[in-house]
């Protein structure tokens, strides 16, 4: 199913927005391993967080600590690729197919916050790509279209009311309920939050909905050391179940 954003809500974008040059292909930092590079991990920033952050705030040693042999790509995903409706396709065409062309078998998206939205764009419109996605603090839709949801006791049930300015939000949870849970190719889903976290109760239904028991809920904010720590841990439970299935 392709999905297409006809409009960004209000929550993404507001009157304050100053746009910034989306150039094709998108900008990115590379961090390559050692060695031949045998899986990818993107990693897909939030609305307010630039590329260097990922490396600055520890975030790509964390990751490189349990993928040593991982190509670590930060492409510079900003808003503004977001309201032209180009992120998804920036993202396959500068990354994932090339990664694939070199060789690359197992890819991974991290999104943090927007990289989350990016993340799930990205799952819908090019289903079967990636192996695993892994969002921390995700947004996913408006506020209003997440508690709508809730009111009329879960996605199954929803019947989507209302107009634009959450247009958006609706067809990308209409598409996660008809087109992406049905799939049998989806992407491994696994999720993170801080418990106050401003985005807790979109990770809440999006737990319930799309990734049960694949949840980790740990004290923190929507920040840095909240994220570092989820990813952490994430990835040691990950480290952990893949060495237990070897030994089997």
């Amino acid at each position: 199913m392709k999905f297409h954003v006809p409009l960004l809500s209000l929550a993404l974008v507001s009157c304050t927005y100053l746009p910034r040059p989306t150039p094709a292909p998108v900008r990115t930092e590379v961090h390559d391993p050692a060695g031949r590079a045998d899986e990818l991990v993107v990693l897909l920033p939030g609305r307010h967080s630039l590329p260097g952050e990922f490396e600055a705030e520890g975030f790509v040693e964390r990751i490189r600590a349990s993928r040593p042999s991982a190509r670590l790509v930060v492409p510079d995903l900003h808003i503004g690729y977001y309201r032209d409706r180009s992120a998804a396709g920036r993202l396959h065409q500068d990354i994932i197919e090339p990664a694939k062309a070199a060789g690359i078998g197992r890819i991974t998206l991290v999104g943090i916050s927007m990289g989350g939205l990016g993340a799930m764009l990205y799952e819908i419109e090019h289903p079967g790509q990636v192996d695993e996605i892994i969002l921390l603090s995700p947004f996913l839709g408006d506020a209003s279209v997440i508690a709508d949801i809730g009111r009329q006791g879960g996605l199954d049930a929803w019947r989507p009311t209302g107009r634009a300015p959450d247009g958006f939000s609706r067809r990308l949870w209409s598409a996660l309920r008809d087109d992406w849970r049905e799939r049998p190719d989806r992407a491994a889903l696994r999720l993170g939050c801080g418990e106050s976290d401003r985005l807790a109760s979109t990770t809440r239904l999006a737990a319930r909905e799309l990734a049960p028991r694949q949840t980790l809920w740990i004290p923190g904010d929507h920040d840095w050391p909240t994220w570092n720590a989820l990813i952490e841990t994430l990835e040691a439970q990950r480290s952990s179940t893949s060495a237990h299935t070897s030994r089997r």
